[in-house]
């Protein structure tokens, strides 16, 4: 026996010593749903990410945060989502909990990157990373193609997405509801010219003030980004105006 408890006691040390990390950190970061997808809202809009991210402290532990940073692993542009002030602290009883959202288009590893320190102690990093999906681009660009669309970035938000072409692309038209996109405003057209005020013997004086309608063309694609005048939708319900008018521009982005 007095030989062999020398020779136990560095194998125990060495067990010890490799523990997984997730056994011994007292700071845990979990995403959730389980199996993350990036959806849309449709064909125009980007796909994006939605989750929730929970940090949980081991009881007794004071975590001072700093930042949270997510991105695709291997990228340079992850990006801070959080920072917090000195007096925030993560404890057992106060763990961390809020849903994101950001823009992405391929399937690719995440990471969630905690920076912090224990109260007392050194800076410490947490890094959680977790698989992101899209099953929907293939079917996506096939849309886009059948369509005639163009993909790319559009808009001042620098969306990502497709605007379908029309099939009616520069035919006349009188109301929005015209044309499959928009009807892009080009001139009022004259419906009844005007006339001159005329006085009969006995000082009765009459005018005809002349009565015009927007008239438009529509548009290349379905969805029209940056500033334009249209003709809106329902214009044809109403008679035509009289005067001199002038179209209102409306930004759309």
């Amino acid at each position: 026996m007095r030989r062999t408890l020398p020779l136990l006691l560095p194998i125990l040390l060495c067990a010890c010593a490799h523990l997984p990390t997730s056994e011994r950190s007292p700071i845990s970061i979990t995403v959730s749903p389980d199996h993350v997808e990036l959806t849309r809202d449709d064909n125009r809009h980007p796909f994006q990410l939605d989750i929730t991210i929970r940090v949980d402290v081991a009881g007794g532990i004071s975590f001072v945060p700093e930042t949270v940073v997510l991105g695709v692993v291997g990228e340079d542009h992850s990006k801070v989502i959080y920072s917090f002030d000195p007096d925030v602290r993560f404890t057992a009883q106060k763990p961390f909990v809020k849903e994101t959202t950001r823009y992405a288009r391929e399937s690719a590893m995440w990471h969630v990157t905690l920076k912090g320190r224990e109260e007392g102690g050194p800076p410490h990093v947490v890094v959680h990373k977790f698989q992101v999906h899209n099953t929907q681009l293939k079917e996506a660009l096939a849309k886009c193609d059948a369509c005639n669309g163009e993909w790319g970035v559009h808009g001042m938000l620098r969306w990502e997405g497709c605007i379908c072409r029309t099939e009616d692309v520069g035919e006349r038209c009188l109301d929005g509801r015209d044309c499959r996109g928009r009807c892009m405003f080009k001139r009022y057209e004259l419906v009844q010219a005007g006339q001159e005020p005329r006085c009969d013997k006995d000082g009765k004086c009459s005018a005809r003030l002349a009565i015009r309608r927007a008239v438009g063309q529509c548009s290349e694609f379905e969805f029209v980004y940056g500033c334009h005048s249209f003709v809106r939708d329902g214009a044809s319900d109403n008679p035509p105006g009289v005067g001199q008018w002038r179209a209102s521009r409306i930004c759309v982005d």
